[in-house]
């Protein structure tokens, strides 16, 4: 029984992947061990790798999205103009909030994060601090799932997105 929600030619969004292009939809065997069942068989535009994703409901195929549209991130944006996110000092919670609004996929929550986190980073290079490790890696994962997501559907290149953003939200995003 074939349960796809989405279509060959289609770019969605899996997890942190990015945009994938759905190339095929097809009944497999990934092990002798296991029954055919239907995969979406998706080709990530950045990297270029083959993802096999069963098409049957199951924590693999909820992280499989469509791309938000041009109306979709505008309106993300103005729901967080004139928002800000705290830092939060603990290192552990601040560390774990961030890796959940990372696993949530792109966000305004997470716009919030990227632009919170960036702050940060500046007013430590006043001091000469540097960002842990685990902030510096959330931030480069976030940059790039809002860059991607936000150059793909506004076709604007990578560079001029923070541009864009600050733009739409008359707030500097941190350098």
């Amino acid at each position: 029984m074939n349960n796809t929600v989405f279509s060959i030619g289609q770019y969605v969004v899996y997890g942190i992947h990015g945009i994938c292009l759905i190339e095929d939809i097809r009944d497999l065997s990934l092990s002798p061990m296991l029954p055919s069942q239907t995969y979406y068989v998706l080709k990530e535009i950045s990297k270029g790798a083959v993802i096999y994703v069963p098409c049957v409901s199951n924590p693999e195929v909820s992280l499989l999205r469509e791309l938000y549209t041009s109306d979709d991130l505008n309106a993300m944006l103005d729901a967080i103009r004139g928002k800000c996110m705290e830092w939060n000092v603990n290192r552990k919670e601040r560390t774990a909030r961030f890796r959940a609004i990372l696993s949530g996929g792109l966000s305004s929550e997470m716009i919030l994060m990227i632009r919170c986190i960036r702050l940060q980073k500046d007013e430590y290079s006043d001091t000469k601090k540097k960002l842990s490790g685990s902030d510096s890696d959330i931030l480069h994962s976030a940059e790039n799932m809002v860059n991607q997501e936000f150059g793909f559907v506004l076709g604007i290149s990578e560079d001029k997105i923070a541009e864009y953003i600050s733009g739409a939200l008359d707030t500097p995003m941190g350098a």
